[in-house]
């Protein structure tokens, strides 16, 4: 079937009762990936291939009058795979917002997916947070914790994260950051790149007390005593132990948490 054929079947019911009609092929050709849309998961399509040989019950794809798979791109690849045959019904209008508000009854998309998501889409503030990510070596969430240049993030900066209003605060002052946290490599080895501890460094950033080549003069005196952590404020005191190294009393400083 072809998707003119499948498009001229749609103005058969493109009125009123959208949701009625549900059609049947065996060409998976016609059907088209929405760009934005997350990647496939194939653990995902391995356990809806099993679910499927043992007991194969239709359950029908939803798509736009583009043939942009809006819901079960996951079960369109297992039945392809199977040579099955797909049930889909047509629903026009449905963009990427649907595709999200349908995939959280199933699963949540998450923050990596989001930023899949934008940059296919071109956002160019996405489209630097992944080139960070591959310059540094940090995880998703340092990383943008580093280029808004907050070491407390809110559920206001998840949700402009998630709706495309994410923007770099200083691509530079956070390439600084990044390379200041890698500085601390030598002595903390892999968990230089923790979260608990990129916050940390970040907020000692934010202080104007707080001098780095100090600080890395003073862990160069006693390498062994930067270790790992169980959370944030268990490294701003070690930090602030370290940075105090052979201080007089009177010259100490102190941060405050």
């Amino acid at each position: 079937m072809s998707i003119k054929s499948v498009l001229k079947d749609f103005t058969l019911y493109d009125s009123d009762n959208l949701s009625g009609q549900v059609h049947k092929t065996y060409d998976y050709s016609i059907f088209r990936k929405m760009i934005g849309n997350r990647s496939l998961n194939l653990n995902h399509v391995k356990a809806l291939k099993k679910s499927i040989q043992e007991d194969y019950i239709p359950n029908a794809i939803v798509v736009n009058q583009r043939m942009e798979v809006v819901d079960g791109q996951h079960r369109l690849q297992a039945l392809s795979e199977l040579n099955k045959p797909v049930y889909y019904r047509i629903i026009k209008d449905l963009d990427l917002l649907s595709v999200q508000r349908m995939n959280t009854k199933v699963r949540q998309w998450t923050m990596a997916e989001y930023l899949d998501s934008f940059c296919q889409r071109g956002f160019e503030d996405y489209i630097k947070l992944k080139e960070f990510m591959g310059m540094t070596g940090f995880c998703l969430d340092v990383c943008i914790a580093l280029l808004l240049n907050k070491e407390v993030r809110n559920g206001n900066d998840r949700d402009k994260f998630v709706n495309g209003k994410f923007k770099i605060k200083d691509y530079n002052i956070a390439l600084q950051q990044a390379n200041q946290i890698q500085q601390t490599s030598e002595y903390l080895k892999k968990h230089y790149k923790e979260y608990a501890f990129c916050l940390a460094m970040l907020y000692y950033f934010h202080n104007e007390q707080y001098d780095h080549q100090v600080f890395m003069k003073k862990l160069s005196l006693q390498p062994s005593e930067l270790t790992k952590q169980r959370n944030v404020e268990q490294y701003k005191r070690k930090i602030e132990e370290i940075y105090n190294f052979r201080t007089t009393s009177s010259n100490k400083i102190r941060f405050t948490f």
